[in-house]
Formats: structure tokens, sequence, C-alpha cells
């Protein structure tokens, strides 16, 4: 039987801080309807899945001394999107947190 991982989905921005923004959409709404549509992707995956509090932004929360323990996941997974006026932004991009394991 395989062991079960446990991931962390964060969604960038929100607590005042909207992200990229056009056309009446921020990024921080669009993150967090990621995060919960991406959750449901892992199915009957053998995982234990946890969004970061949502009503949050991780950035600031770090910034504040409200340290995230990022060794108690496999992996964390941080959404982000863009937002360009003529729309031509595309791509993806990724954070990668890396513990002292490495």
């Amino acid at each position: 039987m395989s062991r079960i991982l446990k991931i962390l989905i964060i969604s960038g921005h929100g607590q005042g801080d909207p992200g990229a923004t056009y056309h009446g959409l921020e990024e921080q709404n669009i993150t967090r309807e990621l995060a919960n549509i991406l959750a449901k992707c892992f199915g009957n995956a053998n995982a234990i899945i946890t969004i970061y509090d949502q009503s949050k932004n991780a950035y600031k929360q770090l910034q504040a001394g409200n340290i995230i323990n990022f060794k108690n996941y496999d992996y964390v997974i941080e959404l982000h999107t863009n937002a360009n006026s003529n729309d031509r932004a595309r791509g993806c991009g990724f954070y990668l947190h890396v513990t002292e394991e490495g």
C-alpha cells in the first residue's frame, strides 16, 4: 500500500491585496476558485488535501510572523494568475518552498 501524500494548496493574495486585476476580475478571487477546483481534481487519490485559509494572504501572514510549517506537507502548491490589459499575458509560474531537507 502506498503512503498518503499531504498536499497544501495556497491561493495567492487576499486580505486587502487583490493581486493582478483586469476588467473587474481579481487574482485573489480567481486563485481561490482555481484552488477549490484543483482540490476536487485529486478525487480518490491517496492524499490529504489542505487548502490554506482563503480569508488570509499567506505572504502577509508569513511577514507577520505566522509561519507555515511546510515540513508538514509533501507538496505545497501556491497559485497565482496573470491579468494584462492587452490580453497577451500567458504562461504559468510556481514557487518552490524548500525545507531544510531539500
